[in-house]
């Protein structure tokens, strides 16, 4: 396993802005939010783990990060930080695969995951956790039957596995079992 950078969001959005501006491609702000979600949600799939921190948000243009889009509105210059190979190698492969895509197409692709299926709310903002949800899926798309009811969360300190609450039972002198 290879040591990971740390990098915010908004060093892989400029990654993209970086990577369009050289290949003169256009990048709108709704194309890059979902290429970050996508870049996020490859790297779940192949090795269970979050590509950066960052907290994504299911509405009606795919997904955004609330970071990136506050720093995009307010017109902010983003500044790419430094990444290992293993990083870099899944944005040119998310770049390679969705770039040549128009901005409909790829909403019309992101809007087709169970995931941004399952979590749409007209008029609302829905936070989402990709590592979740790739923790239940195939390579297809398809909820993997999983034995373990624990789900992986996302806490200040990182993932974490978490199971149900069960209630404990009362006899029937009101004594814990």
């Amino acid at each position: 396993m290879t040591a990971k950078s740390i990098n915010s969001a908004i060093h892989f959005a400029a990654w993209f802005v970086q990577k369009a501006a050289g290949s003169s491609k256009k990048l709108s702000h709704v194309k890059l939010q979902n290429m970050l979600f996508l870049a996020q949600l490859h790297q779940g799939i192949s090795n269970g783990e979050i590509l950066m921190p960052s907290m994504f948000v299911c509405c009606d243009k795919g997904f955004y990060e609330p970071n990136v889009r506050l720093a995009l509105k307010q017109g902010l210059a983003l500044e790419m930080g430094s990444f290992i190979k293993d990083e870099l190698d899944l944005l040119e492969s998310v770049w390679d695969k969705y770039e040549h895509l128009s901005e409909e197409e790829l909403l019309n692709q992101v809007c087709n995951l169970s995931l941004w299926k399952n979590s749409y709310q007209v008029n609302k903002d829905v936070i989402v956790n990709p590592l979740e949800y790739t923790a239940h899926i195939d390579r297809d798309d398809k909820p993997k039957k999983s034995e373990n009811k624990a789900k992986i969360r996302l806490s200040q300190n990182g993932p974490v596995k978490v199971s149900p609450w069960r209630p404990r039972k009362i006899n029937d002198n009101n004594k814990v079992d």
